[in-house]
């Protein structure tokens, strides 16, 4: 983003934070909140006000791809004897 597409984003960004605080939202909702608007800001470099619907699935589905992928390219022996026995159907000789 350039300066002025940053200032618009700080400003919206800072009303965004005193609207959860206003509507009475816990710490942790607003961090979590706050986190999700920084992450989508972050991955396409723009304020979140200026995308599409469609970004925003795009988005969505790289998110919750990626803890999935890191789950799956785990290399513990328990993440492995799981997914294969779980996909095999057999898991604790169920």
């Amino acid at each position: 983003m350039n300066t002025s597409e940053q200032q618009h984003f700080n400003l919206l960004y800072q009303q965004h934070l005193t609207n959860l605080t206003l509507q009475g939202m816990r710490p942790a909702t607003i961090d979590a909140y706050s986190r999700a608007v920084r992450r989508i800001t972050q991955f396409f470099d723009q304020s979140p006000d200026t995308l599409t619907k469609v970004s925003l699935r795009l988005h969505s589905l790289t998110w919750a791809v990626s803890p999935i992928q890191s789950f799956l390219e785990s290399k513990s022996a328990v993440t492995h004897y799981f997914l294969d026995n779980s996909m095999a159907g057999n898991f604790l000789g169920w």
